[in-house]
């Protein structure tokens, strides 16, 4: 069955909410248990630095987890600012998606979205242009998702939207790069937001 993200968005957040409140997610070994968020089954995968999110299950399904490295500065993000980057790829045999984990430090404040910048803010109030800000819940904490739309040039111009979901833990494991943030385009058809809702801290 498909679901249109709109509609599947406030049920997801009040799931992840019914699962921190009753435990009902079973952390441990293993991942996980199954997990049935919007019709499908999904387990929880460690994706770095004691998080979890909740991925489809399935046997033809892969998932490959590239768990964020040593930080490297970034120059383009602004004076001080250090990065940790790595990625989740999902695979169900028929189209690819891949989804940017990223780990930024406080000072990491440029808005600029061109040219392999895709942009680095603590929060929506710091891209006023931005599209589609939603305020969520999960059991890790909350979070924010957002839409920019971002542009390459060569010869010519191309522009495409791009989505954003912050984590802002209260306690995060790497207290370097507090914020974490999922990116990913939005046109390889992953609603990044029921993803963002089942974040939780498994260690």
């Amino acid at each position: 069955m498909r679901v249109s993200p709109g509609s599947v968005r406030p049920v997801l957040a009040a799931l992840a909410a019914g699962f921190a409140l009753c435990g009902c997610l079973g952390i441990g070994g293993g991942g996980g248990d199954a997990l049935d968020l919007v019709g499908d089954d999904t387990t929880l995968t460690p994706i770095g630095d004691g998080l979890s999110m909740a991925v489809p299950d399935g046997t033809s399904i892969a998932v490959t987890v590239d768990e964020p490295g040593d930080p490297f500065d970034t120059g383009g993000g602004g004076a001080g600012c250090s990065t940790r980057t790595g990625s989740i790829t999902i695979d169900d045999g028929s189209h690819q998606g891949r989804i940017e984990l990223e780990r930024w430090s406080p000072e990491c404040r440029s808005p600029v979205f061109l040219n392999g910048a895709h942009g680095w803010f603590a929060s929506a109030a710091d891209v006023p242009d931005a599209m589609a800000v939603e305020d969520l819940d999960s059991p890790a904490g909350p979070v924010t998702y957002l839409e920019h739309e971002y542009t390459e040039c060569t010869n010519s111009c191309t522009t495409w939207p791009m989505r954003y979901a912050l984590l802002a833990e209260a306690a995060p494991a790497d207290s370097r790069h507090p914020l974490l943030v999922l990116v990913t385009r939005a046109d390889n058809g992953i609603d990044l937001a029921s993803y963002a809702v089942t974040l939780i801290r498994s260690s």
